[in-house]
């Protein structure tokens, strides 16, 4: 009995102080971590189908993949994840530029940001349009158009383009607090309604567990930590002395 409460009482220790060590370790209020935001680039719309220009619905939006990361404010989401939604049949790839299927899209990727885009080709020109639309205020907060002679320098446009919107994007959309970018992602993310008290009251019980809830990949490392305190407790003081006793009632 003795050995049971001293087991407890050790295992109340460890999560006291698995507990004050990921609160020491979290920002105050005012210092709080600034989290990126996600972004979602769909495949820009080929507005009169001209068969050759389809490589540019692919190759323009891929275009904005390096600027984007460059700016160190956004989490890029794999681009292959709009292509499977077109795949599957969820979307139709005409219809990219339509900013209710684009915000509906990002939501099912759990975005916080959707960038879309169309072009026209007009004799020997090519038009280029292209948004960033906010996910939780459903607004345009970047929007770019660029036109250029169809030669060796459209490939120079598109890179314009594409930095153009990257560095607009970065000023428009910086990254958020932690708790407020949570607090938005609620408003259209289905993951069992997130909420910050949720996240306060799993850690309480157990470390980490309120970071993975928060979709923060952090909360692994703290439940490891703890699970690392406490499981070597657990093996000396349950399954050592039931092995002993099973050895006794061998005997």
């Amino acid at each position: 009995m003795k050995r049971r409460l001293f087991f407890v009482y050790k295992l109340l220790i460890i999560f006291l102080f698995s507990t004050l060590f990921i609160y020491a370790e979290e920002p105050s209020a005012k210092e709080e971590k600034m989290v990126n935001r996600r972004v979602l680039i769909l495949d820009f719309v080929n507005a009169q189908k001209n068969a050759n220009f389809t490589y540019l619905e692919v190759s323009i939006p891929d275009a904005f993949l390096e600027p984007l990361d460059k700016t160190k404010s956004f989490e890029l989401l794999k681009r292959n994840v709009w292509q499977k939604m077109v795949k599957a049949k969820q979307f139709d790839q005409q219809d990219a530029y339509d900013e209710d299927v684009a915000l509906e899209a990002a939501k099912k990727a759990e975005a916080d940001v959707v960038v879309i885009g169309s072009f026209v080709v007009m004799g020997p020109e090519m038009q280029m349009l292209s948004k960033a639309i906010e996910v939780s205020s459903e607004r345009v907060m970047v929007s770019r158009q660029k036109k250029t002679a169809i030669d060796s320098n459209m490939f120079t446009a598109i890179s314009e383009l594409a930095n153009e919107m990257s560095d607009e994007m970065k000023e428009a959309l910086p990254p958020l607090q932690q708790k407020v970018l949570v607090q938005e992602r609620v408003k259209y993310i289905d993951t069992g309604k997130i909420t910050y008290g949720g996240m306060i009251w799993r850690n309480a019980l157990i470390p980490g567990w309120g970071h993975n809830y928060a979709m923060q990949k952090r909360g692994w490392i703290y439940l490891g930590l703890w699970a690392a305190s406490a499981g070597p407790l657990v093996i000396f003081h349950t399954i050592i002395p039931i092995k002993k006793k099973l050895m006794r009632a061998k005997k």
